[in-house]
């Protein structure tokens, strides 16, 4: 109900009187409301910046986990007069050392060649195309819709993947021949064979059967790679060769018969410092979330700068436990190797972040770095896998900071309910308030007209001794 004019009867603004009134009932609960909501939807917030800073720091470990940084190894070999002979690596089944390595043959593949057509697209005859390696076959049906020689090339490198047979058309001056190629080592010798060539004679130079062995050029016998290791002669059909050194894969670039030169397997150190100063950022990354969360500082103008979370018992056990796990004894570990302290990684004593003391931390590595290795990678007591598990707890569909944010989201909801039940009782309030204050005008409005009646009747009274007059 809306009034808009003063009370007839009294005088006041009623509505302006209802609308004071309403506002004094209803202003200290819709600033908590606000106050309350507000704090709600900033620790939301800032619980979800934590958890991303949280997650962050477990997709890290994750990575380190499935790339362990401590089981690689380096392998590497110098050129030869700039020439590259070798490319290796290692895994960390390899142990280091240094491994002479003499590069006395490469692998090659045998090639046949057969006599020249006059072009590309020249027709060579319809029948069946058997290649045979060792005990395995296999054959290419040639029709009157793929018998040229662009044709078969075609067919039999569509099916290059599994048979290992290869085809390339080779153009000269003399003509086009077609080339089939196995892959490298004697194992893959091949010879070539025709059936139901379309003239009833599968050897002759004719026809399919101009395609068969009887018929083709040996280009290139095949071979297999030769390589002396630490003096001993290796064999292998490929140009690698695979787990001569345990846990080593080398691949042969060139030759260096006569000439060798030396393989070194290493730990790599590199790599290992890399991967502890990903997992120190990420930690202090979570470190600095949770400090700036539950912080308060006071300026020179005495004014404070509190976080959002300050006094959270949730942020005060994830600060307890990332700090008991970064400071944990690990017993199983050699002397020397127990703590992170032990190799060159401490808290700072104002920040509480980590901080690395590279030198240390490369004695270490240099001293045993497998050690280091298990201090960190240990699928038990290691520093990363307690930490996973520590922050799978907080950072899962249903953790703990997921659990805060739903609670929080709850409040929210209640306080929306409050909003609509004060809504409802400042309606019925304004109401009430109306109709009390209409019916007070309406009695003042009475009582008003009765005065100024009494008031024109004693007007209207003689006045006494009016007769001496």
């Amino acid at each position: 109900m809306n009034i808009t004019s003063s009370g007839i009867g009294s005088g006041i603004d009623v509505k302006e009187l209802v609308d004071k009134l309403i506002e004094s009932e209803s202003k200290e609960k819709i600033k908590k409301f606000d106050s309350d909501e507000a704090s709600c939807l900033a620790k939301i917030t800032a619980y979800g910046t934590l958890k991303s800073a949280m997650s962050e720091f477990a997709d890290k470990l994750t990575q380190l986990e499935s790339v362990n940084q401590f089981e690689m190894r380096q392998a590497t070999a110098p050129n030869l007069n700039n020439v590259e002979i070798i490319s290796a690596t290692a895994t960390a089944q390899a142990t280091p050392g240094n491994y002479s390595i003499e590069v006395i043959q490469l692998a090659l593949s045998q090639k046949s060649g057969s006599a020249n057509f006059a072009q590309t697209y020249s027709t060579v005859g319809t029948g069946t195309l058997t290649f045979t390696i060792g005990l395995a076959q296999y054959s290419f049906d040639i029709t009157t819709a793929n018998q040229t020689l662009q044709g078969i090339s075609n067919t039999i490198n569509a099916a290059s993947g599994s048979t290992g047979i290869s085809s390339s058309l080779i153009t000269s001056d003399a003509g086009t021949s077609i080339v089939f190629s196995s892959l490298t080592g004697t194992n893959n010798a091949f010879t070539v064979s025709v059936t139901n060539d379309g003239d009833s004679n599968n050897t002759d130079a004719s026809g399919l059967s101009r395609l068969a062995s009887n018929n083709l050029t040996l280009l290139q016998s095949p071979r297999d790679a030769l390589v002396k290791i630490e003096g001993v002669s290796v064999t292998s059909d490929y140009n690698v060769i695979k787990n001569a050194i345990n846990g080593v894969e080398i691949e042969l670039v060139a030759t260096n018969e006569n000439s060798p030169i030396t393989l070194s397997i290493n730990v790599d150190v590199d790599r290992a410092k890399l991967a502890i100063k990903e997992f120190v950022d990420s930690y202090n990354n979570v470190f600095e979330s949770v400090k700036k969360l539950t912080q308060y500082e006071q300026n020179k103008n005495a004014k404070s700068t509190t976080g959002i979370l300050i006094g959270d018992s949730t942020l005060r056990g994830i600060e307890f436990q990332m700090r008991r796990i970064i400071t944990e004894i690990v017993t199983s570990q050699p002397a020397g190797f127990t703590t992170l302290s032990q190799i060159g990684i401490t808290s700072d004593q104002y920040t509480g972040n980590l901080i690395i003391d590279d030198s240390q931390l490369t004695e270490a590595l240099n001293t045993n770095f497998d050690a280091v290795g298990q201090l960190f990678m240990d699928h038990t007591t290691g520093v990363v896998n307690n930490m996973e598990s520590f922050l799978e707890n907080y950072v899962e569909v249903n953790g703990i900071l997921q659990t805060r944010t739903d609670g929080l989201s709850k409040s929210i909801e209640v306080i929306t309910e409050q909003r609509i039940n004060l809504e409802r009782h400042l309606k019925s309030l304004e109401k009430r308030l109306i109709t009390q204050f209409i019916a007070m005008d309406s009695i003042v409005a009475r009582l008003r007209s009765l005065s100024e009646y009494l008031e024109t009747q004693l007007e209207n009274l003689p006045q006494p001794m009016m007769f001496r007059k």
